[in-house]
C-alpha cells in the first residue's frame, strides 16, 4: 500500500486498488466497516497526520458544519442559538 500527502495535507493511500482513499477513512473502515454516506470520519486532535484509530470518530456531516462555524470566530452563543432555535442572552 502506498501512502502520500495530498495538497490539503491529508494522507491518502491506494489500498482499494487504483482508487485513492483518505487514510483516516481506510483506517476507520478496517475497524468498523463502511462509513454511512451521511457521515464523515474526523480527527479528534485536528492533526490530519494522526490516523490512529483512537484519534478518529465518525459523526453526521451536518454536525461538522456546526463545529466549523464555531471554530471560525462565531460566538459560541450564536452557535448554541442556531442549534436550539432561539438566542441565548448574556448575563
Amino acid at each position: 500500500m502506498n501512502v502520500w500527502m495530498d495538497k490539503d495535507g491529508y494522507l491518502r493511500c491506494n489500498a482499494n486498488g487504483d482508487r485513492s482513499t483518505l487514510l483516516h477513512y481506510w483506517v476507520w473502515e478496517q475497524a468498523y466497516g463502511p462509513v454511512p454516506k451521511d457521515h464523515g470520519v474526523y480527527h479528534l486532535d485536528d492533526d490530519k497526520r494522526n490516523n490512529k484509530l483512537e484519534n478518529l470518530y465518525s459523526i453526521p456531516k451536518i454536525n461538522i458544519l456546526f463545529r466549523r462555524m464555531a471554530s471560525r470566530s462565531t460566538p459560541r452563543e450564536k452557535l448554541y442559538a442556531a442549534l436550539k432555535g432561539s438566542y441565548l442572552k448574556r448575563a
